[in-house]
């Protein structure tokens, strides 16, 4: 991952400026650590845009992905993967990554089980580099 926008993604998470949601992106106005980062793309002048995808629940989609990075934001990041994936030096497997009893192979699995934003930009500091 391109260290400079991970130290802004981290900065962000640890603002306290976004509320924390699961399962989407966006929704009804908290974000997915990844929702976080695509906001943080739009602020940068990379073309993404916002889509309501369910009002109900008030869904938000960037280009059409409610849930993984749009491979705009993924390729201006410069992530492995969609779902901020861990891998090994070799970028051939997956690494497994705990916070407490929270373990799993990527960020959007991580926010969704529960570890906090401020979890998750540690995780991000200690991992850019497998990002």
């Amino acid at each position: 991952m391109n260290s400079e926008i991970a130290t802004k993604w981290v900065a962000e998470l640890r603002s306290g400026k976004s509320t924390q949601t699961t399962g989407n992106l966006n929704k009804a106005g908290g974000y997915c650590c990844l929702g976080v980062l695509c906001e943080l793309a739009i602020e940068e002048g990379i073309e993404v845009t916002r889509k309501t995808i369910d009002p109900f629940y008030q869904k938000i989609a960037y280009n059409g992905e409610p849930s993984a990075l749009p491979p705009v934001v993924q390729e201006w990041a410069q992530m492995l993967s969609n779902l901020g994936g861990f891998y090994n030096q070799d970028n051939e497997e997956l690494l497994v990554v705990a916070v407490g009893d929270i373990s799993s192979d990527c960020l959007s699995s991580l926010n969704d089980r529960g570890a906090t934003f401020h979890e998750i930009a540690d995780i991000i500091e200690a991992y850019v580099d497998n990002l």
